[in-house]
């Protein structure tokens, strides 16, 4: 088997490259909240401080575990990152303002994005400590 077919090899592939996606997208929300307007990506999410500073700790985070290629650091950054949106969506669900500290409020579909890219951060940070079944 080549190193390139080695399914380890590919596993570590899918999860850098899915780690990176999801870096990128956490850096343009976060870039984009800097932005005037109350809310942003087509009104998907709401553009508050807060939120703008956990978007691009998430990025920051993703980003470097995704230089190191470190396997254990990028499943730690998924795992944290993975949590924080679930735990977010779960917040926004009680309370969109998070008892006042978003002045302007969680979008009704940010829970539920946050939600989904908390499942597929998670999902993929199994996926790296999965061990190899031979």
């Amino acid at each position: 088997m080549t190193d390139a077919a080695h399914p380890d090899t590919l596993r570590r592939s899918i999860v850098r490259r899915i780690a990176a996606a999801q870096a990128a997208l956490l850096a343009t929300a976060a870039f984009a909240g800097l932005l005037p307007g109350a809310t942003i990506l087509l009104g998907l999410l709401s553009s508050d401080p807060p939120l703008d500073v956990l978007r691009a700790g998430g990025a920051v985070l993703l980003g470097t575990a995704v230089l190191r290629e470190s396997a254990a650091a990028m499943s730690r950054a998924l795992l944290v990152v993975g949590a924080a949106g679930l735990a977010f969506a779960g917040c926004t669900l009680v309370d969109p303002h998070l008892g006042g500290l978003l002045t302007v409020g969680a979008a009704p579909l940010e829970g539920v994005l946050s939600a989904a890219f908390g499942a597929v951060s998670l999902a993929t940070a199994r996926m790296v400590m999965r061990p190899r079944v031979a």
